[in-house]
């Protein structure tokens, strides 16, 4: 893999807990828990869900793909575990650092990849991916929740109409 494109991917993948951090930093429990409506999760769901899918989401895929071959990945219901975890009740400041800190080990971890561990594949969703790939779903996936954040913060903190 191209050195440039890998150091695209980890500044981004860098970014992210630095980007919460920030934006969290000066939220009351009220704000982190707002939900604009049932079918979007709050901030602090939103950050939990990237917490748990680092761990139990990409950790374990990248392990899985080095490890066996052609190894189908599972897929994980965010929305499921959001409910069955009760992400609203749980400590947010606690889920930022195990989030940072689990981030900073994948990120270690992918950048003693070879060559060759960059082109292993699996099944995801139904698709071939390789290594290389399952890393650019990881990004568009931080991008994504991002941006949903983003947007709740700018309703959190408009004026009162």
């Amino acid at each position: 893999m191209g050195d440039e494109k890998f150091g695209q991917y980890v500044e981004i993948l860098q970014a992210t807990p630095k980007k919460l951090r920030s934006w969290l930093q000066d939220l009351n429990e009220e704000q982190l828990r707002f939900k604009p409506n049932e079918q979007t999760f709050s901030v602090k769901e939103t950050l939990l869900h990237l917490r748990d899918i680092e761990i139990e989401g990409y950790r374990r895929r990248v392990r899985l793909i080095l490890a066996e071959n052609l190894p189908t990945l599972e897929d994980i219901d965010g929305t499921r575990l959001a409910r069955l975890r009760r992400y609203q009740s749980a400590n947010a400041a606690q889920a930022l650092e195990e989030f940072t800190q689990a981030r900073e080990g994948n990120i270690a971890y992918l950048r003693n990849m070879t060559a060759f561990q960059w082109n292993r594949k699996a099944v995801f969703n139904g698709d071939e991916v390789t290594l290389l790939q399952l890393v650019e779903k990881w990004v568009a996936h931080d991008l994504e929740h991002l941006k949903e954040i983003e947007e709740l913060l700018g309703k959190i903190k408009a004026p009162a109409a």
